[in-house]
């Protein structure tokens, strides 16, 4: 049932439309702003400049920079329903036709949670560095080439905080380092779904499902970010995509504490309706 339901998820157009949607929001983001003039750039301000080489002399960052880095966009407060719409609207579109009834009388309560659960947090994912993947493919290829001041201070640093980035630096390079982020950027969107999955068990109302983790999720991070402590930041779902944030124990921690009781939450909230989940 788990690559049943991930195969509906992944051919649903929903789908696509999240990946694009991930993209436009990164293309649009700040990748640099002018110490000199205060202007902010964007990846769509060097694409469709009439003089870019003049822009690319400005801006002294490279693709390392920007990927490894991450840009100043609404990515971290959009996220959150944009990776959450391709399961929310078929899990919801399944309860209003009742088709939901039937799933469950044929595999059990459980079941069904725990491969919806799972095969949700896959497709969050999925959407996630699919998205990320392909805006790092347009960044290589816009600054192809070039390389910052900074970028063996940042390598080193990387280095001696994250053992794993530098045994994967060893072995294949800076892609290794690409690889890293990437693996990051998955389980960044797999996590970041989860609310929005346990509101699916709750109501059928699709925009109810979308905007209360949203505005969760913004409330967080105003609280998080009046604390002036660092370790108060691992609770913030964007520190599991970020590359600079080397403490695998806290993440794993935090997040894998998450995600069991994420799951144990939607499955008792199955197992206490009486509709069969349809409410």
């Amino acid at each position: 049932m788990f690559r049943i339901e991930l195969e509906k998820m992944m051919t649903n157009t929903v789908f696509y439309f999240a990946i694009f949607a991930i993209l436009m929001i990164l293309l649009a983001g700040n990748i640099y702003t002018s110490p000199l003039t205060g202007k902010e750039y964007t990846v769509f301000n060097v694409i469709f400049a009439s003089e870019k080489s003049n822009i690319k002399s400005e801006i002294c960052i490279n693709s390392f920079d920007i990927i490894i880095d991450g840009i100043d966009s609404y990515m971290d407060m959009f996220l959150p329903i944009i990776a959450a719409s391709p399961f929310v609207v078929l899990i919801c579109n399944e309860k209003k036709n009742s088709n939901i009834r039937f799933e469950i009388y044929r595999v059990g309560k459980e079941k069904y949670v725990i491969e919806k659960y799972l095969s949700a947090m896959m497709v969050g994912g999925l959407v996630t560095v699919i998205g990320y993947a392909m805006f790092c493919f347009i960044i290589f290829i816009t600054f192809q080439g070039r390389v910052s001041e900074v970028f063996n201070y940042k390598k080193e640093f990387i280095f001696n905080n994250d053992v794993i980035a530098e045994h994967m630096y060893h072995l294949i390079g800076i892609s290794g380092i690409y690889l890293l982020k990437f693996i990051k950027m998955f389980f960044y969107g797999a996590v970041v779904v989860i609310p929005a999955f346990c509101m699916t068990m709750v109501t059928k109302n699709k925009y109810l499902v979308l905007s209360v983790p949203f505005i969760m999720d913004y409330f967080l991070q105003i609280l998080i970010e009046s604390i002036d402590n660092v370790n108060y930041k691992y609770f913030l779902p964007q520190v599991v995509g970020n590359i600079y944030m080397t403490d695998y124990l806290k993440q794993t921690v935090i997040y894998g504490g998450k995600i069991i009781l994420g799951l144990i939450l939607c499955k008792v909230c199955v197992a206490k309706k009486c509709d069969c989940g349809e409410g």
